[in-house]
């Protein structure tokens, strides 16, 4: 996600943007992953990768949609039961979230983007403690 805008700056590290650059940082990385599947099911030279990336596919789309859902909830008020992240929990999702951008999409990979995405949507979720 780029810097803030000079504008969010002074608040960056309240919880409320921890949170909602914790979701931004989710959401990308979500793409980035559904992306990835997306190739591999459709380019993968090996039918059972095929097939386990569009389940992935499937499973990433999943995760995307339960956090735009959770986030949601939070920002019409109507789940009030959320911790925000700490700093230092956001720096591991944006490093993970980089990590996942980065790796080149293939077939050798997909277990590695797999990880990251799983790793990113739960700790998301985990903020949730009634998801």
């Amino acid at each position: 996600m780029a810097d803030n805008p000079p504008l969010l700056a002074a608040a960056s590290n309240s919880p409320e943007m921890l949170y909602v650059r914790m979701y931004h940082e989710t959401i990308d990385a979500l793409n980035s992953a559904i992306a990835k599947c997306d190739v591999l099911a459709t380019s993968a030279t090996d039918a059972g990768v095929r097939s386990d990336a569009r389940a992935r596919y499937l499973e990433a789309r999943r995760d995307k949609h339960l956090a735009e859902e959770l986030y949601y909830a939070w920002e019409s008020g109507s789940d009030t039961t959320v911790h925000a992240p700490s700093q230092e929990v956001l720096d591991v999702t944006i490093k993970l979230a980089k990590e996942l951008a980065d790796i080149t999409t293939s077939e050798k990979k997909l277990t590695k983007i797999i990880e990251l995405f799983t790793k990113v949507a739960t700790a998301f979720t985990s903020l949730h403690p009634n998801a």
